[in-house]
């Protein structure tokens, strides 16, 4: 089988194998699975059974780069919590307000 294959290119080799005999035997669409690779390169699994009267007779396995998007959004997570513990830290008062003149956050 291909995921015995390729186990080795992931952190987890094992668990990778395992998760894919699992979502073979469910027989039910999965999307957004998240893998990290030995090399650091982070993959999205998608799996579709596909089904011919009734019976599965193949299935479609897709697998996405999301390296970027996983750093930016980790990237973002960390300037979001630095500019809240600086904003917790000072001894003065904030109020956010949106282009409405409506408050949308108060510190």
């Amino acid at each position: 089988m291909a995921s015995e294959q390729n186990k080795y290119l992931f952190k987890e080799s094992a668990a990778f194998v395992d998760r894919m005999d699992e979502i073979v035997a469910a027989k039910k669409p999965v999307f957004g699975d998240q893998l990290e690779m030995i090399d650091g390169i982070i993959l999205e699994r998608n799996y579709i059974p596909i089904f011919i009267q009734g019976k599965v007779k193949g299935y479609l396995w897709t697998f996405r780069d999301i390296t970027i998007e996983k750093k930016y959004s980790l990237s973002l997570e960390i300037e979001k919590e630095k500019y809240s513990n600086i904003i917790a830290n000072m001894n003065l008062g904030l109020v956010e307000i949106n282009t409405d003149d409506q408050i949308s956050m108060v510190n």
